[in-house]
């Protein structure tokens, strides 16, 4: 099961690899259920990524003339192995050691360096590029538990943030920056402050922040588009749902000062 193209949000942490393209300007997934690629469909659409022997394969319907998987990150490589790629230059590894993500956990980081770029690139395992364009798309997916190359999400957990959020020439962004390094190891407490007030039934998602200070509220659809973002205090406050379809939502809010968040998952129907 593992070798097989993902389409599923259940599989294990490391092989959460789905990219969906295209998104709009405003952040909406257009294919958000893209067809798996399979040698019988005529016309895939989508970039599909699994993982494999702890390799990262693409199998992407960009070049229709073949379905030839290529290999865009090996984890099995040591210090003074390297790995060409699709973009025709290639990685070698100078230092592999590990960094701590948000939750605590630990994961293996490859340092590499190519004679295109003054400055070294980074992998982490089971993330994948953190700078420049090794593979991090220039608009980039977040979800509940899909990678997306700049920032990682758990079960709705942001684990990962790249420094510089996603997307920053049309506003999309990560949860909120918490540190300057590329992976943030400040502790993340579960906000309490946060009562929805009524049903969203009509469209209207009215919330209340309990506690005074700062908070940076975003709206997310199904797959982890970010919809709308605003800055809130203490008091009542709300999202209209109106402007998009019914379905599934996420409304994540940042204590920005005391470094509190919560994510809630809102159906509305």
């Amino acid at each position: 099961m593992a070798d097989d193209c993902l389409s599923k949000l259940e599989e294990p942490p490391l092989s959460y690899f789905l990219k969906i393209q295209p998104i709009s300007r405003a952040g909406i997934i257009i294919n958000a259920t893209p067809q798996l690629i399979r040698p019988k469909i005529a016309e895939p659409t989508g970039d599909y990524y699994r993982r494999k022997r702890n390799r990262l394969l693409l199998q992407s319907a960009r070049y229709p003339d073949t379905l030839i998987e290529q290999i865009y990150y090996n984890f099995n490589l040591g210090v003074g192995d390297s790995i060409d790629l699709r973009n025709n230059y290639r990685l070698k590894v100078v230092k592999i050691d590990s960094i701590t993500l948000l939750d605590g956990s630990k994961r293996k980081r490859w340092e590499l360096s190519t004679r295109l770029f003054a400055v070294n690139l980074y992998w982490v395992e089971g993330i994948g590029a953190i700078d420049l364009e090794t593979l991090r798309p220039p608009v980039a997916t977040i979800s509940d538990g899909a990678n997306s190359f700049s920032c990682y999400f758990y079960k709705n957990e942001l684990l990962y943030s790249y420094p510089y959020g996603v997307g920053n020439n049309d506003g999309l962004s990560c949860a909120p920056r918490l540190g300057a390094d590329p992976v943030s190891t400040r502790d993340v407490r579960e906000l309490s402050s946060l009562q929805v007030l009524q049903n969203y039934g009509d469209g209207q998602l009215s919330f209340r922040l309990e506690d005074p200070g700062q908070y940076q509220c975003k709206l997310f659809n199904a797959v982890g588009a970010l919809l709308e973002q605003k800055a809130l205090s203490q008091g009542n406050n709300h999202f209209s749902l109106t402007a998009f379809p019914k379905g599934v939502y996420f409304l994540q809010v940042f204590d920005l000062k005391n470094l509190q968040q919560k994510t809630l998952k809102l159906i509305w129907q």
